[in-house]
């Protein structure tokens, strides 16, 4: 069986360019979240408390799971995708491997086409954020999360991503024979790392490579 794994943000949920970036503008956090993203870079915070950091603010900003609901609607899912991933899961064992938000995928009933979800989960007490338990697989660390699905060579696996985040996985994947799908990317270095480049915003243009 094929193992094939997506981003989210970008793939499979058509917003530009991640769903951080959106909640950091309706709260103004974007200066404070780049901050953020440099301790953690420099080992000075873990990516658990950079996520802790941003969903503090969030929350006395006076975000809850209404307002997420709200939010997260407004970013649709691509042409195909359901589509796609009903075709795909016949053959082959779907997985997420994405920096976003699970709360993303469950508002549009993705969740359930998946058999792992590595992803950012929230969970709430009725209508408040009770805790964001961040993934340990984003940036840098979505190749230990591939490798964790995979656990053998990746000549027949594929992952379906667009951006900046996706570079260190798609470098991993060049260099041991993977097959790297760069969806409707506007990142340069990410598609010449892909093995393939998908000038599309229709999901359903991928199944012809898997």
């Amino acid at each position: 069986m094929k193992i094939v794994c997506f981003d989210v943000d970008g793939t499979l949920i058509n917003i530009n360019p991640n769903i951080w970036a959106i909640l950091n503008k309706k709260y103004n956090f974007q200066e404070q979240d780049n901050l953020l993203y440099n301790q953690y870079k420099e080992g000075v915070i873990t990516y658990q408390q950079w996520v802790n950091s941003d969903f503090e603010h969030y929350i006395k900003s006076g975000l809850n799971r209404i307002i997420m609901e709200i939010i997260f609607k407004k970013y649709n899912p691509f042409s195909g995708v359901r589509e796609t991933l009903e075709i795909l899961r016949k053959t082959s064992n779907l997985n997420i491997v994405s920096g976003s938000i699970d709360f993303l995928l469950k508002v549009h009933n993705l969740d359930g086409y998946f058999n792992n979800i590595f992803i950012n989960k929230v969970s709430f007490d009725e209508d408040n954020i009770k805790n964001v338990e961040a993934t340990p697989y984003d940036l840098d660390k979505k190749v230990e999360g591939l490798k964790l699905l995979t656990k053998r060579n990746v000549e027949n696996v594929f992952y379906v991503g667009d951006g900046d985040n996706d570079i260190p996985l798609s470098k991993f994947m060049k260099e041991k024979g993977g097959n790297f799908i760069a969806f409707n990317s506007k990142s340069e270095e990410l598609k010449d790392n892909a093995k393939y480049v998908i000038h599309s915003e229709d999901m359903k243009d991928i199944l012809y490579l898997i």
